[in-house]
């Protein structure tokens, strides 16, 4: 392997930052508060979202997406 394919490797995945933030509500009442389970990339291709969750999921409740903004900050209860 040279040097100039380890070096293109990590600029792909660089180049290809998600811009939303999967989350979902964990608990129940006042203890419920949502958690991250993935992250979404818009599509250019046809102006669809691919969500990409970590590992395998059971999600029973409504899944929510918060942009993720050119500082890296996500929405609010992160």
């Amino acid at each position: 392997m040279t040097n100039e394919t380890q070096s293109q490797t990590p600029q792909t995945e660089a180049s290809n930052a998600p811009d939303w933030v999967v989350k979902t509500p964990k608990g129940y009442d006042r203890k419920a508060k949502l958690e991250r389970i993935g992250v979404a990339w818009n599509r250019d291709k046809d102006g669809g979202i691919c969500i990409r969750t970590y590992g395998t999921q059971i999600i029973a409740e409504d899944i929510y997406l918060f942009p993720i903004d050119p500082e890296g900050q996500v929405g609010s209860d992160e």
